[in-house]
């Protein structure tokens, strides 16, 4: 054996194998122990992986708990370029078994699979919203049908194709009725005494081991309590939400509220805020109420209702007693939410776009006596930011950083801090770097990706919401950045001006950032506040820069297939960096003017002072949101039987069924983030182990127990899934006596199941097949009626495709008659004969299932934790 290991665990293992001598006389030539390494980048399981999938011929077949690895993918992909430059025709193909996506991590694996692999997911059932759990009661549908759900491939012979798939259990109803009845039994008050005495001590055990067998299968399901619960949850849990926006909305609008407050109370005190102009909302303010606005529409599902209100301010004085005012405020009624209103935004506010007042409403019916051209209403601008059908072009990111510098001929003074941090960028180092992405559309995008993430991020405390939702954001950051969307939607140049101030504002905002330097400005000028925001773009490019791998993701010309988690990762260590601190106070060596030409500005109302309360109560109640209202894939409870997942712990990957590794982790961003070690072996009792598990996934339920010695005992006795897996007494040599002979006829299937490209049986037939001539060794070949043997350079690629059909083909048996109650005389045909298992009669697997592979369930609303 030989360890790599970084050195905080070479002491270990050192000692480890010191006294251990039989490792140094039992050196096996065909096994090596690898590492993967929290520290080192360049890791050698890495290393490993990655120079077997470059010499990789036909079949990679892998079992790991989840497909979290973006860097495994990466390679797939690398790997898929370089045959086509070297115009191999034929196509590599991946197989994994996996545990079904779930909550934590089906957001990051429909990334890998719908951005990455160029798949679509297709006919998904749509997540409950809270305004429809809130109506439901003791009828809680607590089971999405995937019945027709399916992925959509468009592969070729010469691409690659990656499928994953997730085993399944089937326990036969009778089977959990009786673990239910028998643990009902034991629960009950004499019973439960009785196990307590000695004499009952096996008694105790049996119902010890039903109990947890019975709480294991039931996890995956909601029980009738859970269902009843569930609608008081939602209403606790938003009723908690809504108070969270109140809270952030009351920061927002307190200037107003407490200027208003004063005026009322005492109108001899105008003269002190005669100069003060709260009415007035930045820009940057009018797009944190549209992003407020459009997570609150979309969180709660509700239709939108606004009308005008009241918001009534009390302020306590024991002196004189407490004082109460009415203020006027636009509203919104949140239906099934106890008829509550959330106060918005008061109804005289404006912002300016030069010397003119523009008019905020939520919408248009609330708009009385102001002009078309004086107002601007937030739920037409969060439709225009977050649900337009604008696609990036090719130089769009490049060409809106053009529009921040062009026609600037004043030079921007830097004047350096003698106290700067070295390792803050000089205007040398901005200068270079506003160059470079200037000149790469891939580091253009990433580059004003992460300034809209940070601004976003340090402002608005519920940007979580984007972060199960990517492509809002990446709708937002487009509608901002292309002018072509101005004309659409804003005719009249107003949205055109409005951008430019929101711009000009983020230009402060850099300003006013403790980078180490001060830097003097003309602001009246909207082109050096344009400027200002460049360098913020070039500034963050320039940490981006200083990332470890940043430079081999730039050799790799890989940005475009940046997925979001890697995103989110990059992002999350270039705002380390970048991070504001907006208890700053600004420093007396800033120009005068600029200052005052903050009075006004969104800087004076920046950060309410709960800011970070919220942003923490609001990713909590997140948290809490997926934890109660979560359907396991592959859970389905019949009265004739139920499914759950087969739990996938095995870590293993092969390569041509030759090379093989185990151990380690598929992590989210790569395979160098946690410490382990793995085996990587060429043994053929690797290759057999993975063959015959393989094998196990899709022997039909009549067929588990055939042998060669006893071929009639088939379908006698049909093992159910804890007994055949737990023995997995399998003949893997002749496991051609597996396959099965009489079925239904390929036309009427094709006609049953149209999405399903290959007739399942046809499909498991030459499964068994492949996986026979692969056991005895061959692998490209195959024999043809006269015995003699040809070339087979798709054999793998049929294997994939069976699988894929039989995948696709459970998944339909599964999820069949969920939402419908099965009638009486279901399981009879038309001469009311019941239908029977016996061989020798053609037998219709259209209501069957064939092994216990199903087709993966990327859930709609799950995230990015890997």
């Amino acid at each position: 054996y030989k360890v790599i290991l970084d050195e905080e665990f070479q002491g270990i293992f050192d000692n480890f194998l010191e006294n251990n001598l039989k490792f140094e006389n039992e050196k096996l030539d065909n096994t090596l122990l690898v590492n993967s390494s929290l520290n080192n980048f360049d890791t050698t399981l890495k290393k490993a992986i990655n120079l077997n999938i470059s010499k990789l011929n036909h079949f990679f077949y892998a079992e790991y708990p989840d497909l979290n690895s973006s860097m495994l993918v990466e390679m797939i992909l690398d790997k898929k370029n370089t045959d086509q430059i070297n115009t191999t025709k034929m196509g590599k193909n991946y197989l994994l078994i996996t545990n079904p996506p779930q909550l934590n991590n089906a957001g990051l694996c429909e990334d890998l699979y719908q951005k990455k692999l160029g798949v679509i997911i297709k006919n998904r059932p749509k997540a409950l919203t809270k305004n429809e759990k809130l109506g439901l009661k003791e009828q809680f549908p607590s089971k999405r049908d995937y019945g027709s759900y399916f992925i959509e491939r468009d592969v070729k012979k010469e691409d690659d194709f990656v499928l994953q798939l997730c085993p399944f259990v089937k326990l036969d109803g009778q089977i959990y009725q009786k673990y239910k009845e028998y643990f009902n039994f034991y629960n009950q008050t004499y019973s439960w005494v009785k196990l307590y005495l000695l004499e009952y001590i096996n008694e105790r055990l049996e119902y010890e081991k039903v109990k947890q067998d019975f709480a294991y299968i039931d996890s995956f399901f909601k029980l009738p309590k859970e269902l009843e619960e569930i609608s008081e949850k939602e209403k606790e849990k938003v009723k908690e939400y809504v108070e969270l926006f109140n809270d952030y909305l009351d920061n927002i609008n307190s200037c107003y509220d407490q200027i208003q407050f004063f005026l009322e109370l005492d109108s001899s005190i105008s003269k002190t805020y005669e100069n003060v102009d709260f009415k007035k909302y930045s820009p940057l303010t009018v797009v944190l109420l549209t992003l407020t606005l459009y997570v609150l529409q979309k969180d709660l599902a509700f239709t939108q209702e606004y009308s005008l209100g009241v918001k009534n301010i009390v302020i306590p004085n024991p002196d004189y007693g407490d004082k109460e005012i009415s203020l006027n405020y636009q509203r919104i009624k949140i239906p099934n939410y106890f008829n509550e209103y959330i106060l918005f935004i008061p109804d005289d506010i404006y912002f300016y776009d030069n010397d003119k007042k523009i008019y905020i409403f939520l919408s248009k019916e609330l708009n009385k006596n102001k002009k078309e051209d004086e107002v601007i209403y937030l739920d037409e601008l969060a439709k225009a930011m977050f649900e337009n059908d604008f696609e990036e072009e090719d130089q769009t990111y490049v060409n809106f950083l053009k529009t921040l510098n062009e026609s600037f001929d004043e030079e921007i003074e830097f004047e350096e801090n003698i106290q700067t941090d070295k390792t803050l960028p000089s205007k040398k180092d901005l200068d270079k770097s506003i160059q470079d992405i200037m000149l790469d559309k891939e580091l253009a995008k990433l580059s004003i990706d992460i300034t809209f993430f940070n601004i976003i991020k340090q402002l608005f405390p519920f940007t979580e919401f984007f972060m199960s939702q990517p492509d809002f954001f990446k709708k937002m950051i487009l509608f901002f950045i292309n002018s072509s969307l101005d004309k659409k939607y804003y005719g009249n140049k107003l949205f055109s001006s409005f951008k430019a101030h929101f711009f000009k504002e983020l230009g402060i905002f850099y300003a006013l950032s403790p980078k180490g330097r001060f830097i003097k400005i003309n602001p009246k000028s909207k082109k050096s506040l344009n400027k200002l925001f460049l360098y913020q773009i070039g500034t963050n490019y320039y940490y981006f820069n200083q990332l470890e791998y940043a430079s081999e993701l730039k050799k790799s010309k890989s940005f475009s297939r940046l997925d979001k988690a890697k995103q989110i990762h990059l992002i999350s260590k270039v705002r380390k960096q970048l991070a504001i601190d907006f208890s700053i106070k600004v420093s007396k060596n800033l120009s005068v003017d600029v200052l005052k030409n903050l009075v006004g500005s969104f800087i004076d109302t920046l950060l309410p002072t709960n800011y970070e309360r919220l942003k923490i109560l609001y990713e909590k109640l997140m948290y809490e949101k997926f934890t109660y209202n979560y359907d396991f894939p592959l859970a389905v409870k019949k009265e004739e039987y139920l499914t759950y997942p087969l739990l996938i712990n095995s870590r293993f990957m092969s390569f041509d069924l030759s090379e093989f590794i185990f151990g380690s982790l598929l992590c989210t961003g790569g395979l160098n983030y946690y410490p382990s070690i793995a085996c990587a072996t060429t043994s053929s009792e690797a290759r057999e182990f993975a063959l015959k598990r393989l094998l196990s996934y899709i022997i039909l339920d009549e067929k588990r127990s055939a042998f060669m010695e006893d071929k009639i005992n088939e379908g006698k006795y049909i093992l159910n899934d804890m007994e055949f897996f737990e023995k997995n007494n399998i003949e893997l040599r002749n496991c051609n006596i597996y396959k099965l002979e009489h079925f239904q006829r390929k036309e009427e299937y094709k006609i049953q199941h149209p999405v399903i490209k290959q007739h399942p049986i046809l499909a498991y037939n030459d499964t068994i097949q492949i996986l026979y001539e692969y056991a005895n060794g061959i692998y490209n070949t195959t024999q043809d009626e006269r015995g003699k043997f040809i070339e087979d350079r798709q054999k793998a690629r049929r294997l994939m495709e069976n699988l894929e059909a039989i995948g696709q083909h459970n998944l339909e048996v599964m999820y069949k008659g969920i939402k419908r109650k099965k009638k009486k005389d279901e399981s009879k045909n038309e001469d009311g004969v019941e239908e029977s298992d016996d061989i020798g009669k053609i037998q219709d697997y259209s209501n069957k299932f064939i092994g216990r592979l199903a087709t993966t369930i990327i859930m709609e609303d799950g995230l990015y934790i890997g």
